[in-house]
């Protein structure tokens, strides 16, 4: 399973934790969102990243600014979770 946790407050992050073991469209589309919000924090003005680990099984971001990006990650992950419950778990 793979563990999402959400956090926003001076700063926004989001880790994740584990393997969806057996779903792998669920471990691309984590990994889909992880590389996309990278990408954004690597190419923009808006917001500055603080800390960035992208491996196989553990990812995390941390960055200042940019809470639309908080709240776009937020409902990736849910709608994840929703469709798969059984293999992603989100926290905030």
């Amino acid at each position: 399973m793979t563990e999402v946790t959400l956090h926003c407050g001076d700063s926004c992050s989001v880790r994740c934790l584990g393997h969806a073991t057996g779903a792998p469209d669920v471990c691309a589309a984590v990994s889909c969102l992880m590389y996309t919000a990278a990408g954004w924090l690597h190419n923009t003005q808006e917001a500055e990243l603080v800390h960035e680990k992208l491996e196989s099984g553990d990812a995390y971001l941390r960055w200042h600014g940019g809470k639309w990006l908080y709240d776009l990650l937020k409902i990736g992950f849910l709608q994840l979770e929703k469709m798969a419950p059984e293999k992603i778990s989100v926290k905030f």
